[in-house]
């Protein structure tokens, strides 16, 4: 390692200090759904419709073809700032982060696009609703599954996601 732990200290940074790296969980996701598509666990075609069936009745339908590739290329065009998100009201559900990204999921499908699904770009919560997906269809949870295959393959034996206080994977 090299450099200081914190700029504008000249205390030396050590080999197993932590460091919060900003957002990266949509790269992150991105590359899950990747490795399992071309494992053929989940296809990036696949439709939200495929994973969650049960909420065709709750999905506006300029909702039903899109995919997982849609999602986390932004062109689903779910809103940036959905209406039915609320103050993260998603936390009061449970602490169960699984059961989180679904309910976010039943209440994203209810939001009005703000675009032309498929040609429009909203940098917004898609990779919620892909990681929902994964969790779905692998029976584990996005922390367990980016372990499993991102962190473990490259070898990040310390890498994790979420709050460092409260990481939703950790590995090592």
């Amino acid at each position: 390692v090299a450099g200081v732990r914190k700029y504008g200290n000249s205390s030396p940074v050590q080999l197993k200090d932590a460091f919060q790296i900003g957002s990266i969980t949509k790269p992150i996701t991105a590359t899950l759904a990747y490795v399992l598509d071309q494992r053929n666990v989940l296809s990036v075609k696949t439709r939200i419709i495929d994973v969650f069936p049960e909420l065709a009745a709750e999905m506006r339908p300029e909702y039903l073809n899109v995919t997982i590739e849609m999602l986390l290329t932004h062109l689903a065009a779910f809103p940036y700032m959905p209406l039915t998100e609320g103050n993260d009201e998603f936390s009061l559900i449970s602490s169960d982060l699984m059961r989180r990204r679904y309910e976010y999921v039943r209440a994203a499908i209810k939001d009005k696009p703000e675009g032309k699904v498929g040609q429009y770009y909203v940098y917004s919560g898609g990779t919620i609703i892909a990681a929902a997906m994964m969790e779905r269809k692998t029976g584990l949870s996005w922390g367990t599954l980016v372990s499993k295959y991102v962190y473990k393959p490259l070898e990040m034996n310390s890498a994790g996601a979420g709050a460092m206080s409260k990481p939703d994977a950790v590995t090592g």
